[in-house]
């Protein structure tokens, strides 16, 4: 019997111990489920478990190493995976947090990436010249736009346009390499790299002019008890940014 309370007591000491906030620290033997957009290189690439890229990596760091959290990673398609969070079947994703997010998911303060939205075009457009001298998001009203299936700043910021959805950035790239659409929007941290690796760089452009900047954010799901993570995670994110942790993370996967 003394040795089944001293098993007890030891084990709600653990947390103490291991010097996590009392806060959160019930949590701890549970996971925290994030899932990802599965071809959103170099930020989260690769289908269910094989998810690898600059947010896991940002995550493993913070929660998982320094806030002793254990975390299950997985890349879906990009709707699916905001679906999944806002019905309860994962907690959280990485994202900006955009006013439809706002509804079901509480985010950090601290942001993991900066991001500004570009256009691409390909080169061989009858109206590249005029295309690459705008500087307003509604100068691309006539034309046809692509993007990709679940992009939140498409749905906010292109109402009313002509818009064909992709199931993959891929997809996307190579559908405006052709001409099935006339431009796409995306954060040059992804697409610039992402047309070099397609072989693309002959084919597309990048209008000069950034259109907005997106800050990404852990994004969990408001019903969750995990949002108790997110005033930790903003200490620990701070951290990682001071020590420099953060840039080398950066520099692993190639962004300055």
């Amino acid at each position: 019997m003394m040795l089944r309370s001293w098993l007890i007591k030891g084990m709600c000491a653990l947390p103490l111990i291991l010097g996590l906030p009392a806060t959160w620290a019930a949590e701890v033997n549970t996971p925290l489920k994030v899932v990802y957009f599965q071809d959103y290189p170099p930020f989260s690439s690769g289908a269910g478990e094989q998810v690898h890229g600059v947010f896991i990596d940002i995550l493993q760091e913070a929660l998982v190493r320094r806030m002793k959290q254990p975390i299950l990673n997985a890349g879906y398609p990009w709707e699916r995976a905001q679906y999944m969070v806002k019905q309860g079947e994962a907690d959280a994703f990485v994202t900006a947090h955009n006013p439809d997010r706002k509804l079901y998911t509480d985010a950090s303060s601290e942001t993991l990436f900066t991001a500004e939205i570009k256009f691409y075009v390909r080169k061989n457009h009858p109206d590249i010249d005029k295309i690459m001298a705008f500087t307003q998001v509604a100068q691309f009203k006539p034309y046809k736009i692509g993007s990709y299936i679940g992009a939140g700043w498409t749905k906010t910021n292109l109402g009313g346009f002509d818009i064909t959805y992709f199931p993959l950035s891929e997809s996307l790239f190579r559908s405006a390499a052709k001409g099935l659409v006339d431009a796409s929007p995306d954060i040059a941290a992804m697409a610039r790299p992402y047309i070099v690796r397609l072989g693309l760089k002959e084919e597309l452009a990048e209008v000069p002019h950034s259109f907005d900047t997106l800050h990404y954010r852990l994004c969990i799901r408001k019903n969750s008890n995990f949002t108790k993570l997110l005033p930790e995670f903003d200490k620990t994110l701070k951290a990682m940014r001071n020590d420099g942790t953060l840039a080398e993370i950066m520099k692993k996967n190639n962004l300055q």
